[in-house]
């Protein structure tokens, strides 16, 4: 009984000591920063005027919480700024509706609260006057009103202070007349030009700074919105040989050209730099040619109709041109020609050059003299091209060297393509039809004076062919890596004379017709053709080899393993008439040296042969003539020609060794009997067992007599 008595509490000690204990209540959280109010005194103001705006913050329970600082800032600081203690100061001429917040950092967390602030214009200093004494326009009082064309004359001086801010009306503008105006604004304060409601490019006439007696100084300007139809066509002009100097200033939302410099002599003045233009309808830079060299260090150029530099008018003194980063664009043509002395142009490395359609470069005509340099380096080549967003071969009419110094120029790093259009021929009547045209002594200037060094340089993509040598003119000395491709005809057509200026590293590819064409001229100085990767091809129809007395014979040598083509009806004649000449074409039987014709199959006759007179010392060994000898119709102040592949007039012994004739329209070889003038009795054997040569297949197998 003693024990059942105690059954009724022993079950809940059990249970008590089985059971886990309880966590204890979380604490409550403390406060956090949830929500930052702004207040403004007053929130309504004139421009111009101060407000005071401070802070207060609360917790997620709504009640007040301190915040050690607050950052402050604007929500447009060109309406107000605010400083650290909340002071809110506003432009006095801008108006408008402005955020200002103040915000503070909660853990991770970011909490801003702002008030806005309405700003009202203030009414503007008018000036309705031209400027004839020293007047000083101050950012106290700003917004100043210009109300027509306002002049600044010899006797008058404006200077702009730091943070002026100047708007036109419709029409107005600010003209420099041998005045002074001095806007030195700064990165903090500067000096804003614009146009009264400030939305419309082209909405007032602009900022014309004219005649070599002004001075003008610009720092940290900002003109805008100019540019109208009734100014003198640009936002920004220099004209009448003025020379400001400008430094940190940005133009934009021009109604024409951003910033046009007139072709008068006027320039940028020295120490200018970091000129900006932006939005312009017309292109952003337009300078004259003469005066390119006094373009400043530019600074952005973007959205303009034409992002570049735009050319005009010609070269005559010499100056360099300074890469400015973006194209130079040639609109017209253009010559770089000195009046009384030689005149040089100097393009920097990397610069692009951009032609219009049936623009050129033209360098020295009859008696002016020009030169070029193009300074182009392996990292920054220079570029002509066309003026187009998608060009096509012909699209200008490429650079034309004409008479000159004794030292024309260079090329080096260069690349010239899409030209070859033959220009006007009235106005340039010899500009030639290739992306580099090079004249010689077109106007009796002395022999070898038109040598012009190439280096590294791409001529591609011309409508005609991508060099073009005439009238004496021809590659200097150390001229090197060349390259002429894609081109719609030939990579270089040349004179005779001008054949061993190709260097012989030169790369010939995809052009219209893969060869060297000689189109004219004599071989008149003893002279070797290199074994290039490309025949030549001769269209000139009497190609002669020789010089007349007193001057020594012209000798011309051929390198083993080259091929001559010839196009119908060209001969090739070695000292006819009075002059004397020979010719050396000595292969191997590994690399024989062919005549042939420029196209297969060809016919019989398909060009005129060989032909020699007065050709005393020529030897041909291991020399392949094929499809010559057509002399139909055709004849010399000597008679009828010969119809041999090989026709020899004059005895000069066996010079014709292990060589093969075929295909000639006449007899393999024909020779005279000496019956006509200046021929002799020719009684060589050509096909002597001891001169090794063979025929097949010719009108006659044989040796005739003519």
């Amino acid at each position: 009984m003693k024990f059942s008595k105690a059954l009724p509490w022993l079950p809940s000690l059990l249970i008590l000591a089985g059971c886990p204990s309880q966590p204890p209540e979380p604490n409550p959280p403390g406060p956090r920063l949830d929500k930052i109010s702004v207040t403004c005194t007053p929130t309504s103001l004139v421009a111009g005027q101060d407000a005071q705006c401070t802070a207060s913050a609360t917790d997620q329970e709504g009640a007040p919480i301190s915040v050690e600082a607050y950052t402050w800032t604007s929500g447009d600081e060109t309406l107000a700024r605010v400083d650290a203690s909340g002071k809110v100061t506003t432009a006095a001429a801008f108006s408008g509706n402005v955020a200002i917040r103040a915000s503070a950092r909660s853990g991770d967390s970011l909490i801003q609260g702002e008030n806005s602030l309405a700003i009202t214009p203030k009414s503007p200093t008018i000036h309705s006057r031209d400027v004839i004494t020293a007047e000083t326009w101050r950012a106290a009082d700003n917004p100043h009103l210009v109300t027509f064309d306002l002049t600044v004359f010899m006797s008058g001086s404006l200077t702009l202070e730091p943070g002026v801010v100047v708007r036109f009306a419709a029409e107005a503008g600010l003209r420099l007349f041998d005045g002074t105006l001095l806007a030195e604004g700064t990165p903090e304060a500067p000096i804003l030009l614009e146009g009264q409601d400030r939305v419309t490019p082209g909405s007032w006439n602009g900022l014309l700074l004219a005649t070599t007696e002004s001075v003008a100084r610009l720092d940290h300007v900002t003109v805008s919105h100019c540019g109208a139809p009734t100014g003198e066509g640009g936002c920004l002009v220099i004209n009448e040989q003025a020379a400001p100097v400008l430094r940190d200033v940005s133009v934009r939302d021009s109604g024409a050209v951003g910033v046009l410099v007139a072709d008068d002599g006027s320039i940028f003045g020295p120490g200018s730099a970091r000129l900006s233009v932006s939005g312009s309808k017309g292109p952003a830079i337009v300078i004259g040619a003469n005066q390119a060299d006094s373009l400043p260090p530019l600074g952005t150029l973007s959205g303009n109709a034409s992002n570049a530099v735009e050319l005009r008018g010609h070269v005559s003194r010499t100056l360099t041109w300074p890469n400015p980063g973006v194209p130079f664009v040639i609109p017209q043509p253009m010559k770089i020609n000195g009046d009384k002395s030689l005149a040089t142009l100097t393009i920097s490395a990397g610069s692009v050059l951009r032609f219009g359609a049936k623009s050129l470069l033209y360098v020295g005509s009859k008696g002016f003299l020009g030169a070029l340099v193009v300074d182009g380096t392996a990292q920054n080549p220079v570029l002509f091209t066309a003026d187009s967003d998608q060009p096509k071969p012909g699209h200008w009419s490429g650079v034309n060297v004409m008479n000159k110094a004794s030292n024309p120029g260079r090329i080096s790093h260069a690349t010239i393509e899409y030209a070859g259009e033959k220009p006007d021929s009235v106005q340039y009547p010899f500009a030639g039809p290739g992306n580099l045209t090079i004249f010689g002594d077109l106007f009796g200037v002395p022999e070898g004076a038109n040598t012009f060094v190439m280096n590294d340089v791409v001529v591609q993509k011309s409508s005609h062919s991508g060099i073009f040598l005439t009238n004496g003119g021809s590659l200097g000395m150390g001229s090197s890596r060349l390259t002429s491709r894609d081109n719609g005809t030939y990579p270089i057509t040349l004179e005779a004379d001008a054949v061993p200026t190709i260097p012989q590293d030169t790369v010939f590819t995809g052009n219209g017709t893969n060869v060297v064409e000689i189109n004219n001229g004599d071989v008149t100085r003893t002279q070797t053709w290199s074994r290039l990767s490309v025949p030549y091809l001769i269209t000139n129809p009497d190609m002669l080899v020789g010089v007349a007395a007193p001057f020594p014979a012209a000798t011309l040598t051929i390198a083993p393993g080259t091929t001559i083509l010839f196009a119908p009806g060209t001969a090739l004649w070695v000292g006819f008439g009075d002059t004397r000449g020979s010719l050396s074409a000595k292969g191997t039987s590994a690399e024989p040296i062919r005549f042939v014709a420029d196209s297969e199959p060809a016919p019989r006759g398909h060009w005129r042969g060989l032909h020699f007179w007065y050709a005393e010392g020529s030897q041909l060994d291991y020399v392949v003539v094929a499809n010559g000898g057509n002399a139909s119709g055709v004849s010399s102040s000597y008679g009828i020609l010969g119809e041999g592949a090989l026709n020899v007039y004059r005895e000069i012994g066996p010079f014709v060794t292990h060589s093969s004739f075929s295909q000639a329209k006449g007899c393999a070889v024909t020779v005279s009997k000496g019956d006509r003038q200046n021929t002799t009795p020719v009684t060589t054997d050509f096909f002597s067992p001891a001169s090794n040569n063979s025929a097949g297949n010719n009108g006659s197998d044989t040796q005739c007599t003519n």
